[in-house]
């Protein structure tokens, strides 16, 4: 709001100068001309034609000091554009073209309108000073006329402007519905590897089958994967790029006190792996074989690249699991290109 009032305190201003120096010259002019002329003890003498074209006079000489003032004070009116009201861009030229030939054009067209009244009263105070007697005494007819000619002028004047902003407007607003509107139709929709994890980028383990991944994986081969941003591990074969299991940290299906919330072995695991006389940590078979931690581990679907992440969504939920593999035709024998969970696509 104070920038507002800044960038335009300055053109207040001159316009304040501009009209009181204007008015003041008026004053002085008819002061000092005009009204001696029509002190004559009748206001007869006021429909002389002397007084009229003085008067048009005065009114030229008012107009005059007022352009003066407003091109000598120029200079205090700020060039550039305030924040409230910035510059067209450069890719709107038309836009920038329209909003100068608006103003010029109203200036212009109120100067006509003024010089035409001025002309009709000069061109009837001429007629009356070379027929006084006929036309002193028709000062009503005069301003009447001149009323019913000017007002059709500035009534048409008006509406033509206002149109002309108003009806730009209202098809610029159009325009940038239709736009939207458009470019909201056409503009391709997401596909699923848009959103998915890259394979490359998803934290795994490998082996060959279901039997390798139970009897060559530890626990601790798990949780070493295991992170904040990765909260889960997955089997892979990696000469197939196929999922085997899907590992997850969160209880269920974890046993609980298996895994602390900074990704280390709980004590029940520490314990499994003290009571191994080997101490060798627990395999994933033993985690596998806890309450139905096998199918839950075996629970995800696949689906095919080209599909929206609506479409996946819809499948997530159908089919009742949290994990989907994306493939080239969504086959769960084909090589998997990405992974995601379901806050993945809730996220975007």
């Amino acid at each position: 709001m104070a920038d507002d009032v800044k960038d335009t305190g300055p053109q207040k201003f001159v316009g304040v100068i501009c009209a009181a120096g204007a008015l003041g010259t008026l004053a002085w002019v008819c002061a000092k001309i005009v009204l001696p002329v029509g002190t004559g003890g009748s206001i007869d003498r006021w429909q002389t034609a002397g007084t009229l074209g003085l008067l048009a006079i005065a009114v030229v000489i008012a107009f005059a000091v007022a352009a003066l003032l407003r091109f000598a004070l120029a200079p205090l009116i700020p060039s550039s554009p305030s924040p409230s009201n910035p510059a067209p861009a450069s890719g709107d030229g038309d836009a920038g073209v329209r909003g100068k030939i608006g103003p010029m054009v109203l200036a212009i067209g109120s100067m006509a309108i003024v010089v035409l009244a001025l002309a009709l009263i000069i061109s009837f105070a001429v007629l009356a000073y070379a027929n006084s007697g006929q036309l002193t005494t028709k000062v009503d007819v005069l301003l009447t006329n001149v009323f019913t000619t000017v007002l059709p002028v500035v009534a048409t004047w008006v509406g033509t402007v206002l149109a002309f902003y108003f009806g730009s407007e209202n098809f610029r607003q159009a325009a940038e519905s239709t736009q939207k509107a458009l470019s909201g139709t056409l503009a391709p929709k997401k596909k699923i590897t848009d959103v998915m994890i890259p394979y490359e980028r998803v934290a795994r383990l490998n082996a060959e089958n279901e039997a390798d991944a139970e009897e060559s994986l530890t626990m601790l081969d798990v949780l070493h994967t295991l992170s904040a941003a990765a909260p889960r591990v997955i089997v892979f074969n990696p000469k197939t790029q196929t999922p085997i299991y899907v590992i997850r940290s969160t209880s269920p299906p974890m046993p609980a006190n298996w895994v602390t919330p900074d990704y280390a072995p709980g004590e029940d695991l520490k314990k499994l792996i003290e009571a191994d006389k080997d101490k060798k940590p627990p395999k994933l078979k033993v985690y596998l074989d806890v309450d139905k931690n096998r199918d839950d581990a075996r629970k995800f679907e696949f689906i095919d690249e080209n599909a929206t992440p609506e479409a996946a969504l819809d499948k997530m939920k159908k089919a009742g699991v949290d994990d989907l593999f994306v493939t080239k035709d969504g086959q769960k024998s084909s090589r998997v290109l990405g992974w995601l969970a379901t806050a993945d696509l809730l996220e975007n």
